[in-house]
């Protein structure tokens, strides 16, 4: 057995395995050895100063297989790069979906991709707040490699969209977890490839520094700040001006071609995965087709430096380029957003007051309540404090603004919930005139007719809302919030719980006044269904008269065609008709009386009841009078 080349032997070492003892016997089996770091975890900790030396092996040996774009990063941002390719190759990992598109997306990109996304940072001091939006991917290195090492004590990174260069070099120079950016890819409405695996439902941490799992109390459960929150969202805004198409000559810029889905759902033109709806109006009730909806996601990372220093780092989505959405967001007119979707107010709710000074009279800063970018940048413009020495301090304003699209969608719900109700009362005739028939089909509009639609969108929101109900409980989740427990109110406080509740039960609430609706709509269509069948069955009864009277005919006909003097043109074909006629006129008759009887008890019912019904509204008239 040869001796092990030095290559592998630093591999072995790398890892923390010891090679095994040399010249044991065929039948011994292998001893693996691991020695546990000096401080207790496999991490390393976030003060280690970062790698700046030359990496040698197999994290960068690859770049020939690259093109120029991804190779214009350094060795360290290559590596971690390096690392996200390594996760997306384990194909049985729960998280191997997440990884494999991110990697995809990243290694798909180009320059123009890097182009239109975004990066900015804010720092802050005791004394205010300064914040700065990079010009460029060599910009933005310069910062991280030069001033971030060495200035400012607190900042916030904000990142719009996932380009590749950005990623690599927040993750590699803050060490960033691959499943920190994996997981904010996509979500798991929106994967191209299957259904992405969910989280363990679990608020709690692992473990103490002991061993032994937390309390059930919330304070035990946080004794360091959380540095990690992932937050799904609804994003309801007004109908575009086009929709996806598979040709990508036809199908609009800001739309991604795809033949997966035709005519209710598109995917945006994103780095990032996003699944947009866009339902097709039907009638002038249909208020779903009147929006367009995007799923949005925002995620939350931090890390504390020493000194009271600490970084945070916000993912966010951009916003659609829609022409009409962009005219929106400018306050161009022509969009009735408090007819199609209501945004609570972002105001600060503490302010009871204005200020003495007249001049100093003025709304607070306007949000697009669509570009969380410069939403969050125009929030710490205006703010009149900082976060402090908590990092997560920076996540009040979108946690707020993440409640204010629920809601927001919740408003567009009940509002499709109520046209919805209108339209089932809205076709059919009333009363049907004098037919008594047509009376029977026709005395109430509810549901007169049957709509496609209308079941359609009866049954989508009845099965989206559960969905929406679980996507709210694993927010809750994410912000510690215990959703059995009532008492629980996480690292939120109990003013944003009781919010979240309140989404969760809107969500049930609304999923039973749909379902209520569609077992009145299916029950009252089946009604009618069978009403409509008695009248057939009513009118073939003339059918069945006429038949009647033909039977005579066919008897007579039939015994009339022996031959001889009773054909057609002989002395005796008179005798036909001298038997036919009485047998029609005796079975008519008999047809006639039966009729007549049937109608003379309908009348009789029919008067009955009438009596009946205004002697029992008098007594009831006469007992109210006596009460009074």
């Amino acid at each position: 057995m040869g001796t092990t080349a030095p290559n592998d032997q630093a591999l072995l070492e790398s890892k923390n395995l010891q090679t095994p003892a040399r010249g044991r016997s065929p039948g011994d089996s292998e001893w693996q050895h691991r020695t546990y770091p000096d401080n207790g975890s496999s991490t390393l900790p976030v003060n280690v100063p970062p790698f700046h030396g030359k990496l040698q092996g197999s994290p960068i040996s690859s770049r020939l297989d690259f093109s120029s774009f991804i190779n214009s990063m350094d060795d360290l941002a290559f590596a971690y790069f390096s690392l996200i390719r390594e996760f997306a190759s384990r194909t049985l990992q729960g998280n191997a979906l997440q990884y494999g598109g991110l990697y995809l997306a990243m290694v798909s990109q180009k320059a123009e991709d890097e182009y239109n996304s975004r990066c900015s940072v804010i720092e802050f001091s005791d004394q205010g707040s300064r914040s700065r939006s990079f010009t460029g991917y060599d910009d933005f290195k310069n910062y991280v490699d030069t001033s971030w090492l060495t200035g400012s004590t607190r900042c916030l990174f904000i990142l719009e969209d996932l380009p590749m260069r950005y990623v690599c070099i927040l993750g590699s120079r803050m060490r960033i977890h691959p499943s920190v950016f994996a997981c904010h890819y996509s979500t798991e409405d929106s994967s191209t490839m299957s259904d992405n695996v969910s989280y363990l439902p679990s608020i709690l941490e692992p473990s103490t520094s002991e061993g032994l799992d937390y309390a059930s109390d919330d304070g035990s459960k946080y004794e360091e700040e959380k540095r990690r929150i992932t937050l799904r969202y609804p994003v309801t805004m007004p109908r575009g001006s086009a929709k996806q198409h598979p040709d990508p000559s036809i199908c609009p810029p800001w739309l991604k071609p795809s033949t997966r889905f035709m005519d209710q759902s598109a995917y945006p033109k994103f780095l990032v995965e996003r699944c947009l709806d866009t339902p097709s109006i039907h009638d002038q009730w249909d208020a779903t087709g009147e929006v367009f909806q995007l799923d949005g996601q925002v995620t939350y990372w931090s890390t504390t430096r020493d000194n009271q220093r600490w970084t945070s780092t916000l993912l966010v989505d951009p916003s659609l380029k829609d022409p009409a959405h962009l005219a929106m967001i400018a306050g161009e007119t022509g969009f009735n957003l408090t007819r199609e979707v209501r945004y609570p107010e972002l105001e600060d709710r503490g302010n009871a007051y204005i200020t003495p000074n007249p001049i100093q009279w003025h709304p607070t800063a306007a949000f697009t309540k669509y570009i969380l970018h410069d939403d969050i940048l125009t929030h710490f413009s205006v703010a009149d404090s900082g976060p402090g020495g908590s990092p997560l301090a920076v996540t009040p304003f979108v946690r707020d603004l993440v409640i204010s699209k629920w809601i927001a969608h919740l408003n567009h719900i009940r509002r499709c919930f109520a046209h919805t109700r209108a339209a089932l009362f809205s076709n059919g005739d009333f009363h049907g005139g004098d037919n008594e028939d047509k009376a029977i089909l026709h005395t109430s509009r509810f549901g007169a007719d049957w709509q496609e639609w209308m079941f359609e969108s009866l049954t989508r929101w009845t099965t989206d809302l559960v969905f929406y109900r679980l996507d709210a409980e694993t927010n809750m989740r994410a912000l510690g919030i215990d959703v059995d427990d009532l008492h629980s109110h996480g690292l939120v406080g109990r003013r944003e719980t009781q919010m979240w509740r309140y989404i969760c039960s809107s969500c049930q609430d609304l999923q039973g006044m749909f379902e209520s609706l569609t077992n009145s709509y299916t029950q009252v269509v089946a009604l009618r269904e069978a009403q409509a069948s008695n009248v057939q069955a009513s009118n073939v009864r003339w059918l069945t008269i006429l038949g009647t009277l033909f039977v005579p005919v066919n008897v007579v006909a039939g015994v009339m065609s022996m031959g001889g003097e009773y054909l057609p043109g002989e002395d005796k074909f008179w005798m036909f008709f001298a038997v036919l006629v009485p047998v029609i006129v005796v079975v008519g008759t008999i047809l006639l009386l039966l009729m007549k009887g049937t109608l003379l008890f309908r009348s009789i019912q029919k008067l009955y009841r009438r009596n009946f019904h205004d002697s029992s509204t008098s007594s009831d008239w006469e007992k109210n009078c006596k009460l009074a």
